[in-house]
Order: structure tokens, then sequence, then C-alpha cells
């Protein structure tokens, strides 16, 4: 009776857990047919939402000055863009001399506000600045 008693427990075990295994099957097969945006996916929400631009760039040149620096960038892609600002091939970036800038030779998520710093939109000018005015904060590289 025991024996009987045991060998059913072990049964039923065994089907719930073939049963959650197929269910956790079909799950990842319904997510791997949903098309994904694989940059949106990388960015940092927290940041994106401080932000009134993320782009991926790459550092053409790294600038000079005694509060700020302004860097050249490629823009490779505009993912997200708060603005009506129309990005170009090409853009000055501000951050601070005194804090990190963009890495040399890497792709990067830079996450971008209106310069100077604290301001809510774009100046006549359009200048923008690195999030907090710091690389290594507002930039994620590969």
């Amino acid at each position: 009776m025991k024996d009987t008693l045991l060998i059913c427990l072990l049964l039923q075990l065994f089907a719930s857990c073939k049963e959650a295994h197929n269910t956790k099957q079909e799950m990842a097969t319904e997510k791997s047919n949903e098309p994904l945006n694989m940059t949106e996916n990388k960015i940092d929400k927290t940041k994106s939402t401080r932000s009134l631009a993320v782009v991926k760039a790459k550092l053409i040149t790294s600038g000079g000055g005694e509060k700020f620096v302004k860097d050249s960038i490629e823009v490779l892609e505009v993912i997200q863009n708060q603005t009506s600002y129309k990005f170009p091939k090409r853009i000055d970036i501000a951050r601070y001399s005194f804090k990190e800038g963009i890495p040399e030779n890497k792709e990067c998520i830079l996450y971008l506000t209106a310069f100077p710093f604290g301001a809510t939109e774009l100046n006549e000018q359009n200048e923008w600045m690195l999030l907090d005015g710091d690389g290594a904060y507002a930039c994620e590289c590969r």
C-alpha cells in the first residue's frame, strides 16, 4: 500500500514537472516569434528618461577646453529623439573637462541632454551635452 501511494505521488510529481516544462517551452517559442528591436532593448530606461536624445555614435575627435570640452562624433543611429532636431552625420557634443569623455575606437550608446547642463530644451545653436557631462555615466560602449 505504501509502495503504491509512493509511486502515485512520484508519477503525479513527474507529470506536473513535465507540464511546467512544456509551458515554458511554449512561452519561449511565442517570445521568439515577436520582432525585437535589439538597440531598444539595450538602452538604460533611467538614463533615457532623463535624456532629450539617445544616439549610437563613434568618437571622431576629442576637443580641449577648461570647463567644457566638445568632442566630435559620427552619429550612426538615432535611437530616441524627444526634440524636433534632425541629427546630422557629424555633431559636436559637450562634456565637462574634468570628467571622462567618449571612448576612442568604440561604437557607443550616448545619452544626451541640452547644453548647458540643466537646460530643458536646445538653445539657438542646437548644442548638445553628454548626460551629467560625464562619459563614464552617459556612454555605454562595446
